[in-house]
């Protein structure tokens, strides 16, 4: 398991508020990052939500068949990763549905 931080969504009103703490980020050395570990991020929340079903369309189009090509082939069953894939799908487009 990789640990990646602590994030927290907030909703206020029409605004989120994404609350971060990345822990691998708090003692490097690279000067971008440097103070930047943990704070507040704020969104409008319908902004939010389209970046994330753009973002979750790429990877369900693009990135997730590559990946269960790679699992097949390290042995996982085809029918299951299928499945998952379709379960994905079927989400994405109850979440677009709902939306309008």
């Amino acid at each position: 398991m990789i640990y990646l931080g602590e994030y927290i969504f907030e909703l206020d009103g029409n605004i989120i508020n994404v609350h971060y703490n990345n822990i691998p980020l708090k003692d490097t050395n690279c000067p971008e990052f440097i103070g930047n570990w943990k704070g507040t991020v704020s969104v409008p929340l319908n902004d939010f939500v389209q970046d994330v079903l753009s973002l979750s369309k790429k990877y369900i189009e693009e990135i997730a068949p590559v990946e269960a090509k790679i699992l097949v082939e390290l042995g996982e069953k085809e029918e299951v990763i299928a499945a998952k894939l379709a379960l994905l799908r079927r989400l994405r487009r109850r979440v677009e549905f709902s939306e309008v």
